[in-house]
């Protein structure tokens, strides 16, 4: 504790204590000269002693006001006076006698003048008494996160439309985009400065910065406000912070304990997919084992190590490519190409080529439709299985076709309802004003009109666009090493049954006829 003092100094001596002291001076100083054997002391020194002793007696009674003496704690925070009692009727305390000590040690901050009133007024000495009080500083609020995802996923059924629940859909996976906030980041707040007794500024310390849980494939916003995702893939939480894996990984089965796949990135199957499970992604689907009377959506490519059985309502529909062992009783929609050992009774469409010449390298039954071209060891079978094979207009375009036409004839129809209300409508305003209906609905027809006129533009120029490519088949080649009787060919707009085993052959388009090469 810091101590100041203010106001005069007490000699501490009373009035007998000086006639003591005076005698005891005497005494030594004459034994002091006799002890020397010097000559004896002059008379007029004795009395000089004697009037030194005597001056005591004299201060004593002089009158000693109270003394106010000013302690200030540690922290400069707080500030006390007590106050001596006068002596010998000096002068009682008064306020100005306390204002005057608190100035001299210069504290102006936080003064309380009741207690310096009533110390005044009461008297109150030998008392420790608290008359200035600093303000003390405020930390500043700590950091803190705001999370806008679960950090832990709990398991939620998909309720359907008619009430049930879909046991197949477990939410367990939180798909998120590149850029998507994870968390709102709030930093620590400044604090509000104190002020001590001395009228001087005391910095108040900062909050404590929360931890963000950052991870991999995450990044902070450039104000440091957000926490955002730096990568498309499943958001999840582990070793207490965020981050995005880019690939779905499940090391067992696709089974009830996963439930359903819905995921925009890459996702890896170590084990089999069982029926009536599905599997959407953005990216790439690789699966390790069979997959049985399931559905696999990719916007990448499908490789299925082992292959796949569809129960006849199984299907896998990708932008990319599809690799696989075997493929039966399934349903395939490919933009790319496809390579697979064996395919059997399935429906298949592919945009680009079908190469089936692995160990087997077979087509048994069901529909092939490929744009570009089909190499295989074998088609058909002994059995005369009827087996379906088409090069150049695959069953997609034919569709997409069928699709564009629809639209652009519905197009066609909706302009020309447009262009006769409008000039009905025109007819009528040059004779009279609109009602605000009748204006309403002309303004919405005129904004329709060169929108639809922009649509049926487009979907025109995509119209011309797939009749070229399906009437393009001079790059359609079918090779292959056996064809069975019983299956049907088509290419372009010629289609013919073969009715007795062709071996090691090539079939293409030309003159409007199908011709065959053999090796």
């Amino acid at each position: 504790m810091s101590f100041k003092g203010e106001g005069n100094v007490e000699t501490g001596l009373t009035g007998s204590n000086a006639t003591a002291m005076r005698e005891k001076l005497r005494s030594k100083f004459l034994n002091s000269q006799e002890s020397c054997q010097k000559p004896s002391v002059p008379e007029e020194s004795l009395h000089d002693a004697a009037a030194a002793a005597e001056s005591s007696d004299a201060l004593q009674a002089e009158p000693l006001d109270a003394t106010v003496e000013v302690y200030v704690d540690r922290d400069r925070l707080k500030a006390y006076v007590r106050v001596l009692p006068p002596k010998n009727g000096g002068g009682e305390i008064n306020r100005g006698m306390l204002d005057q000590a608190l100035s001299s040690e210069n504290i102006i901050y936080g003064i309380e003048a009741q207690s310096l009133e009533a110390i005044a007024i009461q008297k109150r000495y030998m008392e420790k008494t608290a008359v200035a009080v600093g303000k003390p500083p405020e930390a500043g609020e700590d950091g803190e996160v705001i999370d806008c995802f679960e950090r832990q996923k709990e398991l939620k059924f998909k309720e359907l439309h008619n009430g049930l629940i879909d046991f197949k859909t477990l939410n367990l996976i939180t798909a998120v985009e590149a850029g998507t906030v994870i968390c709102q980041i709030r930093p620590p707040g400044p604090g509000r400065p104190g002020k001590d007794v001395f009228g001087e500024a005391i910095a108040p310390p900062q909050g404590k910065a929360a931890f963000i849980p950052q991870g991999y494939n995450t990044i902070l916003s450039s104000d440091g406000l957000q926490l955002l995702a730096s990568e498309t893939g499943n958001l999840v939480f582990k070793n207490n912070k965020f981050a995005i894996d880019r690939i779905f990984e499940v090391r067992g089965n696709v089974d009830n304990s996963i439930g359903n796949i819905d995921f925009p990135g890459d996702v890896q199957i170590l084990g089999d997919v069982f029926e009536g499970f599905s599997i959407k992604a953005k990216g790439n689907v690789t699966v390790y084992g069979r997959v049985e009377g399931a559905s696999i959506f990719s916007e990448g490519s499908i490789l299925l190590q082992s292959g796949m059985n569809g129960m006849n309502k199984g299907e896998l529909v990708a932008q990319g490519n599809l690799a696989s062992n075997y493929l039966e009783n399934c349903t395939i929609r490919i933009q790319g190409d496809i390579q697979a050992d064996s395919i059997v009774n399935s429906n298949v469409s592919c945009n680009g080529s079908l190469l089936v010449t692995g160990k087997r390298g077979a087509i048994l039954g069901g529909s092939c439709s490929v744009h570009q071209s089909i190499e295989a060891k074998s088609i058909g079978g002994r059995t005369n299985l009827l087996t379906t094979i088409v090069l150049g207009a695959t069953t997609e375009l034919i569709s997409e076709r069928l699709k564009v036409a629809e639209e652009i004839e519905a197009l066609e129809n909706s302009l020309e309802y447009l262009a006769k209300s409008l000039k009905y409508l025109e007819t009528k305003l040059r004779s009279t004003q609109l009602t605000p209906e009748r204006q309403k609905i002309y303004d919405a027809m005129k904004r329709e009109k060169p929108i639809n006129l922009l649509k049926q533009g487009r979907l025109r120029r995509r119209l011309e666009e797939i009749n070229l490519q399906i009437d393009d088949v001079s790059s359609s080649r079918l090779k292959c090493g056996e064809i069975f009787p019983h299956t049907r060919i088509t290419i372009g707009n010629a289609t013919m049954t073969t009715h007795t085993l062709l071996k090691q052959c090539m079939m293409y388009y030309s003159e409007g006829e199908i011709k065959t090469i053999y090796d």
